[in-house]
Parts: structure tokens; sequence; C-alpha cells
């Protein structure tokens, strides 16, 4: 007996597939497991992060977003995670 495995499958990690920018901002393509909750996350210097909006994949498993106001800051980093 083996434990703490289960029979369920597990679907792709969420990554970022594609980003994008022109006048309206940044657009990112995020790929993942379908119809799950992800949460993008915006930071000004890579260690306060600060949430920025909730989203979900598709039922291929691909989440289109785009920061509208990235604000003023010369640098701003994004990171997604799984939501709950």
């Amino acid at each position: 007996m083996v434990l703490g495995t289960t029979n369920k499958a597990v679907g792709p990690p969420l990554h970022f597939v594609a980003c994008a920018f022109d006048a309206q901002g940044p657009l990112f393509t995020l790929a993942g497991e379908p119809l799950h909750q992800i949460i993008i996350e915006v930071s000004t210097n890579l260690s306060s992060w600060a949430p920025l909006a909730t989203n979900s994949t598709d039922a291929q498993g691909i989440n289109l977003f785009r920061h509208q106001y990235p604000g003023s800051s010369p640098h701003q980093f994004y990171r997604a995670r799984l939501g709950p």
C-alpha cells in the first residue's frame, strides 16, 4: 500500500504562454487546468505582491488578462497562482 497518492489526474501547471504590449497595456495569455480559478498578482519590487484580478481558465484551460492601467512605475512584475 502507498499512502498519500490518489488516482486523480493532474493537469498542466499554471503558466504564462504569451505577453503582448500595446497602447491599452500588457495582455497576458495563461494556460493551466480547465475551469480553475486563478489570481493575478502585481509587484513593483518582487517583495510585496498585491492581488490584481481573480479570473478563471476556460474549458480549454486558457485565460486572457489585460492590465489596462499599469500605473506609473517603470517596472511591474506579474505572477499567477491557483485560487481556492
